[in-house]
């Protein structure tokens, strides 16, 4: 609650011209409207009017103009945001974006091949998966996960309902690939993606993330793939931004702000 009355208190100093609601939508807060023209690049807001500061002086154009200045640093050569920016693939499930031919295909083939995915509890699978995860890192990014397999099952204890694998499995048991899922009140968050190459060539991966996106039982707003970066936001992964873009995923900035007093 603590958090939550901070973000409160933020807004109502830091208001902006416009904010999230519950949903997730924009909606008007300093502006009372805006447009967008239709290739994206400009954005033309409408003030709402009596808008004032806490002194009483009343917000003009020139007050938001200078905001943006300051924080992009054109006033100062500093600006208020590091060089460091996330990007990461989100779907919004209210108005999706059809699949690609070849996320298509992926998928016919894992069905056609009789891969099953299914939400797991089982301490075999959990192991399995995280020595799969483990492997794709090393092998294909130099890394390691962030977590330990112990400490992923912990937090899947202690929240059952937030936290959950789901793994596609061959008609014999054999674990092709899986993904942890981060399920909060309007978004699904994919985390550790891991698909072995035998699940590369049959679809697996695919099939796990059009079973995400298909699954009315989730019924969040947006599905959210995860940053598609490396080296602290320096170096796309662009293999793997084109198979998120492939269902629909589009790309949202996830700044880091640094304010230096």
């Amino acid at each position: 609650s603590s958090s939550a009355g901070t973000r409160e208190v933020l807004f109502n100093i830091f208001e902006g011209l416009i904010k999230p609601d519950s949903e997730g939508n924009l909606i008007p807060a300093v502006a009372e409207a805006y447009t967008v023209n239709e290739t994206a690049d400009i954005y033309t807001y409408t003030l709402r009017e009596g808008v004032r500061f806490h002194n009483g002086k009343t917000v003009t154009v020139g007050d938001v103009v200078y905001s943006l200045s300051r924080a992009a640093g054109l006033d100062t050569g500093a600006a208020l945001v590091s060089d460091v920016s996330n990007i990461a693939a989100v779907i919004d499930m209210k108005a999706p974006l059809p699949y690609t031919e070849l996320r298509r295909r992926c998928i016919k083939k894992g069905e056609k091949a009789g891969l099953q995915v299914m939400r797991t509890h089982d301490s075999a699978d959990y192991r399995t998966y995280w020595n799969l995860l483990s492997t794709c890192l090393e092998s294909r990014h130099h890394a390691t996960p962030v977590h330990s397999a112990d400490e992923m099952l912990l937090l899947q204890e202690r929240f059952p309902e937030d936290i959950a694998l789901y793994v596609c499995k061959s008609s014999e048991g054999e674990l092709f690939a899986g993904t942890w899922l981060f399920i909060s009140r309007n978004v699904v968050h994919t985390q550790y993606l891991a698909n072995s190459d035998t699940g590369k060539q049959e679809g697996a991966l695919d099939l796990i993330i059009h079973h995400i996106i298909s699954n009315s039982n989730f019924s969040r707003r947006y599905l959210d793939f995860g940053t598609s970066n490396e080296q602290q936001g320096r170096y796309l992964n662009e293999q793997l931004a084109f198979q998120k873009e492939g269902f629909g995923g589009r790309g949202v900035c996830y700044d880091t702000w640094e304010i230096r007093l």
